[in-house]
């Protein structure tokens, strides 16, 4: 198999014994087990089960030895899952959820203690659905592909242009992650991010790219010298999430990423969507004020999508606010995408900040959007996200005039 928490077992393997610690539990994709405990030196079989089916899970929930022995009676494939990602998901479901379960699993295991192993294995055995172990185990075979993904180095950074709407001039990319993966081919973030946030593998993949993107900066700037009247020294654009806010560690990353690049602070700008700040307010401006001190920029994604209230909007120390696709898309056809999009635009310039209209496609959307005070935007009128030599081409070709008239630099941008 060619993840490293798939297994196949041969007939007759055991995949645990009775007593050993449990630092993981399994669900089986294939094949069938056999569950026995030994009393007095004779076998006793508990349970056999097969394909879509838990082994091991009560043990990793209340942090206890294996109460039986698991034996391969044919061959057999399984989907290894880890302790921590039990951890992870429980600890980002609802403090009041949270509490039931720990409850649940306390009163469980002591009722356990008091049945002989025998009836505990047994209890340790049930069937979780044929629709929800499909579930369950696409995700899990996911979470362990992009945690090889990130081994591999199958991770890359494209670049999509942002820009100024009253002079046509590039000014910044925002840098977004793509997977190359090796039979799949080149897969858009919603096909994994969302999979990786569930876990602390956005962690991960936010310091990839945050080292990607300071990497790539001093090519990106150089280029913008050789086409200094229609491309102004750019700005990266870098999507973080709630987690990365957690225990400060990013603002070290940040900090230690410009420095060992070389990069001043206000070459980057830190995205973060509406929704992740509302998980804990009070955490998010405080490191959000420490990424400013360092002079990084600050947008707040998605903005309108979400649901933050005034009081925490004006507490964010940020200067920009990216207005989401969804309601540019509307424009022309919906009449209330259209005045959510004005209000939106007219609250940006009330608080001092900038506003960036996401997925600009005609130029009617352009001349609207600079009309009613964007001051920048992106989309696929422009350009679709591009490899990095592909992003110094832009700069290099960009004609500001042309763009400001709501067409493009090149063929090379609509690539």
């Amino acid at each position: 198999m060619n993840g490293f928490h798939y297994m196949e077992l041969p007939p007759g393997e055991v995949l645990f014994c009775e007593n050993e610690p449990a630092e993981s539990a399994f669900l089986i994709e294939s094949g069938s087990f056999e569950i026995s405990v030994r009393r007095n030196d004779e076998k006793i079989v508990v349970a056999k089960i097969g394909p879509g089916e838990i082994l091991g899970e009560l043990a990793v929930l209340i942090g206890g030895r294996r109460s039986a022995t698991v034996t391969a009676l044919e061959k057999s494939v399984i989907q290894k899952i880890d302790a921590e990602q039990f951890r992870n998901r429980v600890m980002d479901l609802d403090p009041v959820m949270r509490m039931l379960i720990e409850t649940v699993m306390k009163r469980l295991n002591k009722t356990l203690q008091k049945m002989d192993r025998a009836s505990e294995a047994a209890c340790n055995v049930y069937d979780v659905g044929s629709n929800f172990a499909s579930e369950a185990l696409a995700s899990l075979k996911l979470e362990n592909d992009i945690a090889l993904a990130l081994k591999r180095g199958e991770l890359r950074v494209h670049y999509q242009p942002i820009v100024h709407l009253e002079t046509g001039m590039l000014c910044g990319f925002e840098g977004l992650v793509r997977w190359q993966h090796p039979e799949r081919g080149l897969l858009a973030p919603d096909e994994f991010i969302p999979t990786a946030s569930e876990s602390m593998l956005i962690r991960q993949i936010t310091s990839f790219c945050l080292n990607q993107v300071c990497a790539d900066l001093p090519r990106l700037r150089t280029a913008c010298l050789r086409n200094v009247g229609h491309v102004s020294p750019v700005v990266i654009n870098l999507n973080i999430t709630g987690r990365d806010l957690e225990g400060g560690l990013f603002v070290e990353q940040l900090s230690e990423a410009l420095k060992t690049n070389g990069i001043p602070g206000k070459a980057l700008t830190v995205e973060i969507t509406e929704s992740s700040l509302m998980l804990d307010t009070d955490m998010a401006v405080r490191v959000l004020k420490d990424i400013k001190a360092l002079g990084t920029g600050i947008a707040i994604d998605d903005f309108g999508t979400g649901y933050s209230s005034m009081s925490h909007l004006v507490r964010l120390p940020a200067s920009l606010l990216k207005i989401d696709r969804s309601f540019v898309a509307g424009l022309f056809t919906n009449d209330q995408s259209r005045k959510i999009v004005v209000m939106l635009l007219q609250l940006a310039q009330q608080l001092g900040m900038n506003t960036v209209s996401e997925g600009i496609e005609t130029p009617e959307d352009y001349a609207f959007l600079a009309k009613n005070g964007s001051r920048f935007g992106q989309g696929y009128l422009f350009s679709r996200p591009v490899a990095l030599n592909d992003a110094i081409a832009l700069i290099t070709s960009w004609d500001a005039s042309f763009a400001s008239q709501g067409g493009v630099a090149s063929d090379r941008q609509v690539a």
